[in-house]
């Protein structure tokens, strides 16, 4: 299906928020996930559906000083 993640329209075949963060290997990395505007809670990511059009922005947390 067709997506847009962080402003990329791009195909995957990933049902949920879970899938897509699989495909980007980050569902070990601590991330926030916005999905058409509203943030999925982890406990969710497995039972969020992802569906053709949506807009996915995903964020990662990084430590620095």
């Amino acid at each position: 299906m067709r997506i847009r993640v962080n402003g990329n329209w791009m195909e995957l075949d990933a049902e949920t928020v879970a899938a897509v963060l699989e495909h980007f290997s980050l569902t070990d990395k601590k991330v926030a996930v916005e999905l058409d505007g509203v943030v999925v809670d982890r406990k969710n990511w497995a039972d969020t559906a992802v569906r053709e059009g949506a807009v996915l922005e995903i964020v990662q947390f990084v430590s620095g000083g």
